[in-house]
Parts: C-alpha cells; sequence; structure tokens
C-alpha cells in the first residue's frame, strides 16, 4: 500500500526494515540525511516496514530518536506492523494515524491469487496455491 501511494502522489519511496533502523544512532545516520530534502528522483517519502520489530537491548534508543521524528515529520513516513500491542508501539501510536487491515478471506485470496497469476501468465500447483493462502 505504500508503494502504492508514493507512486499516486509522485513519491520517491525509501523503503526500510525495522532491523536498519533499530537504535538512535542507526535513525540518525539513515533518516535525518532524507527528511526534508528533495532528492535525485523527487520528494522522498519513508516506509519503515517491521517496526514493531525495534526491541531489545540492541535497539537501544530507538523507538525514542523514532517518535521525536514522527513528531514533526518534514516528509511523509509511513510504518507497518504486524502486532501493535506493545508498550513501545503504544508510545509510537501516540504520535501517528493508525490503518488497521483485516485479512483477506482465504475464498477471496483464491480468486485474486487466480487473477494475478493469469495476468502474468504464470501458474502454482494446487499444493502451492494452498500453502500460499493459508500460510499467512
Amino acid at each position: 500500500m505504500a508503494f502504492l501511494v508514493a507512486k499516486q502522489f509522485g513519491y520517491d519511496m525509501i523503503g526500510l526494515n525495522a532491523s536498519d533502523v533499530r537504535s538512535k544512532s542507526r535513525i540518525n545516520e539513515i533518516l535525518t540525511p532524507v527528511l526534508g530534502n528533495v532528492s535525485v528522483l523527487g520528494t522522498p517519502m519513508i516506509f519503515v516496514d517491521e517496526v514493531d520489530g525495534i526491541h531489545g537491548r540492541g535497539d537501544y534508543g530507538g523507538v525514542a530518536a523514532l517518535v521525536d521524528i514522527l513528531k514533526e515529520p518534514t516528509v511523509p513516513i509511513i510504518l507497518a506492523a504486524n502486532d501493535d500491542t506493545s508498550d513501545k508501539m503504544k508510545n509510537i501510536k501516540k504520535v501517528v494515524k493508525t490503518i488497521s487491515f483485516k485479512k483477506i478471506p482465504p475464498r477471496l485470496l483464491r480468486v485474486y491469487l487466480g487473477n494475478i497469476l493469469k495476468k502474468e501468465s504464470a501458474k502454482l500447483s494446487p499444493g502451492s496455491l494452498i500453502k500460499v493462502i493459508f500460510v499467512q
């Protein structure tokens, strides 16, 4: 969804995984140069995936540094998380707008995947298709 938003509004997407920005020093090293700058390709948008994975002693200060940036972002920032119930996510949730997505029912997912496979002229064995649908 984040990549579609970036494309729709003409942003230059910078995608990161939470493992890239676990500590305060890494957040400052990676994100600070991007904030407020126009890149060669256009205006940046930051996407941080698996932000709920920032935890532990090795990630010292990561959440606090991210929250500081999120309080007054100079470029659009989108975060993705699988679970937003941890204490650290509570701090992040205080400064962001949360949009929740519901799981696609297996029957509907089968239809969507079938359409994609057809458009891509690709095939999956019935067993592989079942794994894709039910292993989420």
